[in-house]
């Protein structure tokens, strides 16, 4: 959908959510303390995935001692968010999550965007 400007809409899945006062919710993580590590390590380190040195470094400044699957899982969770963070920005990206509550297709949210436009012209 164009802007006032002409451009394109540049809102990300989450700001649209945000915007039509939808809620973001997440699937159930039944392995919640490596996401409490994740969050506490940093998610990313700006545009580039956790490294195995930030991890270690967390491990040696806490005196917290992570298993290698809570290791792996923690970079591989960085990078997955780091990759997924980048396509969100795309206004026809798809909900990573399928059993979302709000979950929308591209073709969907393309569909909204266009009955929104026709909406808006016809108040002109």
């Amino acid at each position: 959908m164009p802007d006032e400007e002409g451009g394109k809409n540049k809102l990300s899945r989450r700001e649209e959510f945000e915007k039509n006062k939808l809620d973001v919710e997440m699937p159930e993580c039944d392995a919640q303390y490596v996401i409490n590590h994740l969050f506490d390590i940093g998610i990313t380190l700006g545009d580039q995935a956790t490294t195995h040195g930030e991890i270690d470094s967390y491990q040696r400044n806490t005196g917290i001692e992570l298993n290698t699957w809570e290791i792996l899982t923690i970079k591989r969770l960085s990078e997955t968010y780091l990759s997924e963070s980048y396509k969100a920005r795309e206004p026809n990206a798809a909900t990573p999550w399928i059993e979302a509550p709000y979950y929308m297709t591209g073709a969907y949210r393309n569909a909204m965007r266009s009955k929104a436009s026709i909406r808006k012209l016809a108040e002109i």
